[in-house]
C-alpha cells in the first residue's frame, strides 16, 4: 500500500519526516498558536484575567515577526488595558525579594558568608512562605495566579515574616522607604496607617502587608 498525504486542519501534508516538519511549522505559525502564546504571556506578566485587546496586540506582533518572543515581550510594558488592582500578585519569591530590597534602604548589608546575609535570608523565606528554591512541581512549575498564593494562612505568614524582618531595621524613615518602593502606587490609607504606627517595625510591617505591596 503506497503512502498517502495526511490531512491536518484542512491542510494536506506529505509522508515522512519532511511532511511532519511541514505540519509542525504549520501548527507553530498558526494564528491560534500565536493567540495562545499571547494569552499566556499577558496572564503571566500582567494579569490573571487578560484583556482581549491586550492579547490581540501581543498576538499581532507575534504574527508580524514570525513568533519573535523578544519583540512580543517589548509590547507588554505598553499595554494599557491592565487589571485595576495593580498588576500581578507577587509569588512568595517575588514578595520576599521585594521586602529584602526595600529593607536594604534602611540598614547596612551583611557579608556574603554571614548566616543572616540577604542570600541566606531569602532562601529561608522562600521555604517558609511556600515556594522553596529549585523545588517547582512538575510538569507545570509554580502557579502564577493570585488565588494559589493569597489564602488567609499565606497572607498571615507573609505579615509574620515581614514583622520579623522589619525588626532588624535600625535606620531610615518607613515613609521614605514606602515612597521609594511603591511610588504613585502607594495608597493614602497605607500612609495614614503607617503614620499612626507605634514603631518603625510596625510601620514597615503595615507597608509590607498592604494590598499594593502584594502586587508588582
Amino acid at each position: 500500500m503506497s503512502p498517502v498525504p495526511k490531512t491536518l486542519m484542512g491542510h494536506r501534508f506529505g509522508e515522512g519526516e519532511e511532511g511532519g516538519l511541514q505540519a509542525l511549522h504549520f501548527l507553530g505559525t498558526h494564528p491560534a498558536t500565536y493567540h495562545h502564546i499571547a494569552t499566556r504571556m499577558v496572564a503571566h506578566f500582567i494579569t490573571d484575567t487578560p484583556d482581549a485587546r491586550d492579547v490581540t496586540q501581543v498576538s499581532r506582533v507575534l504574527q508580524e515577526t514570525g513568533g519573535n518572543l523578544a519583540a512580543a515581550a517589548l509590547v507588554l510594558p505598553t499595554l494599557v488595558n491592565t487589571t485595576p488592582e495593580g498588576g500581578k500578585f507577587r509569588s512568595p519569591m517575588d514578595y520576599a525579594t521585594a521586602v529584602m530590597r526595600a529593607l536594604s534602604m534602611g540598614g547596612t548589608p551583611s557579608q556574603p558568608d554571614d548566616p543572616h546575609s540577604p542570600a541566606h535570608t531569602l532562601l529561608a523565606a522562600f521555604a517558609a512562605l511556600g515556594q522553596p528554591l529549585w523545588t517547582a512541581p512538575l510538569p507545570n512549575g509554580w502557579s502564577d495566579r493570585a488565588a494559589d498564593w493569597a489564602a488567609p494562612a499565606d497572607m498571615l505568614a507573609r505579615s509574620d515574616w515581614a514583622w520579623q524582618m522589619a525588626g532588624q531595621v535600625r535606620d531610615g524613615d518607613p515613609l521614605d522607604i514606602a515612597h521609594a518602593v511603591l511610588g504613585p502606587a502607594l495608597r493614602a490609607q497605607t500612609v495614614t496607617a503607617m503614620q499612626h504606627a507605634g514603631s518603625r517595625q510596625d510601620a514597615l510591617t503595615l507597608l509590607f502587608s498592604s494590598p499594593e505591596f502584594q502586587r508588582r
